[in-house]
């Protein structure tokens, strides 16, 4: 158990672009291809596994690694750091991931072999549009260390995403992770039930978490009863959810349809291409055509530009403003609302406070921090503080060791620079947001674009999947993929004429 445990936390993955942009998963001491479990390997290949990512591997010198297609697909950590999460929100990606569980089951596939981290789990272009990782070892249910743990560990981490925590509810979800091991038919319809609810009211008491969940979340090993699957058939009660027309819904009663949208901008660029024409053709029957002057046509044909100047200004301001919003619900997953219920209940929500909100977040944060930090170690992808100062002990006292230069952005764009200190362990750049240590504002960039961040004394720089791109050195950054940055390197945003960011020292 012991030789299982510690493979499975020296799981490394990176990111590269070879038949679309995959995420490949492999340990540092390899993985034998021994160790994986052959009718899973089978199914894995053969069927397109709901709710999992597509999968494919190679061999070399019989170590495997795995490679998952995300081409179309968003990392779920980046995403939720763009925005808080209403209740319903955190309701339906639990729901979901609860789904990519149970669904295993009629694949031959087991819950153990899920990947329950945030940096594994992807989403589409709807929120509730989820895709696990799965990795086919051998082993029991009893000899995995992924087990209920890593579950009650994701739920409780979300927690810190959600904007106001309704703590009655939250409350059911974890009474079912006591003391079982994969609770998913019950939960689940305690998640269909807090869902589709229309008296979900917050709690203003918030619910603490007993000496037996501490227990659960600590880094000594636990046994666990395995429980069998018990999957309700609440397959029509899903499809209500996530697959309501948008004109069932009141919220949404007033939104026109996507078609009358397009009618209703065809009608508008008619009239003003028809009144362009009119005004033009007045402009040249008045003054030129009315006396035949050199003057007349130098006015004329003067006015006459500048009214298709005007128009066509207006048009590209408008197509930008249009391209904007439709940029910021990509990357918020949003582009069409899944269901009337998520609308109200976001609005309920949003006229209700909940006190000491911040104390259960810094609550269960610590908690789900401490189980998440034992699970995997990821190259390339750890984040880790920047480390203190040397102190050197002597007769002297302590002293500190000379520091090193000082790391600093310089930023270039339409022939203005400007310094940019790296001040913050994780650096993000992007257009808005809480998350962001530094807002840019020029067009194509995406709301949660860069981040360079410091790892063991090194800066390392990752595209957060943005819609636009960003260029290291001239050169396309792989998105998610970490690169180590050294001075007088160069990164561009959205493309090469967006803004650089040059690394300078001292």
């Amino acid at each position: 158990m012991g030789k299982v445990m510690i493979a499975m936390q020296s799981y490394r993955i990176d990111f590269a672009m070879n038949r679309g942009h995959e995420m490949t998963l492999d340990r540092e001491s390899g993985i034998d291809r021994s160790e994986l479990d052959d009718i899973e390997l089978q199914m894995l290949h053969s069927q397109r596994i709901p709710y999992l990512l597509p999968v494919d591997w190679f061999e070399l010198d019989g170590k495997v690694t795995f490679r998952y297609t995300l081409t179309g697909m968003k990392m779920l950590l980046h995403r939720m750091q763009q925005q808080s999460l209403t209740m319903e929100q955190y309701y339906t990606l639990i729901l979901s991931v609860t789904d990519a569980l149970s669904e295993c089951k009629h694949y031959m596939l087991r819950p153990e072999g899920c990947l329950l981290d945030e940096q594994f789990i992807f989403i589409g272009e709807q929120l509730h549009d989820i895709r696990l990782a799965y990795v086919p070892m051998k082993g029991g249910a009893e000899e995995q260390p992924i087990g209920a743990n890593d579950l009650l560990a994701l739920i409780v981490r979300f927690t810190s995403y959600v904007d106001r925590i309704d703590g009655a509810g939250l409350k059911r979800i974890l009474q079912h992770l006591i003391g079982k091991k994969w609770p998913l038919a019950d939960l689940r319809s305690t998640l269909l039930e807090l869902i589709g609810g229309s008296e979900l009211k917050p709690m203003t008491a918030q619910p603490r978490l007993s000496e037996h969940l501490i227990d659960r979340f600590s880094l000594r090993p636990a046994v666990h009863q395995h429980t069998p699957l018990q999957l309700n058939d609440l397959e029509d009660e899903k499809a209500e959810l996530f697959e309501k027309p948008i004109a069932a819904s009141d919220e949404y009663a007033d939104i026109p349809y996507i078609q009358e949208q397009e009618v209703e901008d065809s009608k508008k660029k008619w009239i003003v291409t028809a009144a362009l024409v009119i005004a033009i053709a007045c402009i040249w029957r008045f003054i030129y055509f009315a006396v035949f002057t050199r003057q007349g046509l130098l006015i004329s044909a003067g006015i006459t530009l500048l009214l298709i100047a005007a128009i066509l200004f207006v048009c590209r301001k408008s197509s930008f403003q249009q391209e904007s919003a439709e940029e910021e619900a990509f990357e918020m997953g949003q582009l069409i609302p899944a269901s009337g219920a998520l609308a109200k209940l976001e609005k309920r929500h949003a006229e209700q406070e909940i006190d000491e909100q911040g104390k259960v977040k810094a609550l269960y944060g610590a908690v789900a921090d401490s189980q998440a930090a034992s699970h995997y170690s990821m190259a390339e992808n750890a984040v880790v503080p920047a480390a203190e100062p040397t102190v050197l002990l002597g007769n002297a006292g302590p002293q500190k060791a000379p520091s090193e230069p000082a790391l600093w952005l310089k930023r270039s764009w339409e022939g203005q620079d400007s310094k940019i200190d790296l001040t913050e362990t994780c650096f993000k750049i992007g257009r808005t947001g809480e998350q962001v240590s530094y807002a840019e504002h020029v067009n194509g960039v995406s709301r949660l674009h860069l981040e360079i961040e410091r790892v063991d004394g090194e800066h390392r720089a990752k595209d957060l999947g943005s819609r636009n791109g960003s260029l290291l050195n001239g050169q396309t950054m792989i998105a998610y993929k970490a690169y180590k940055l050294a001075i007088g390197d160069v990164i561009h945003l959205a493309g090469a004429t967006g803004p650089s960011y040059e690394l300078k020292s001292g």
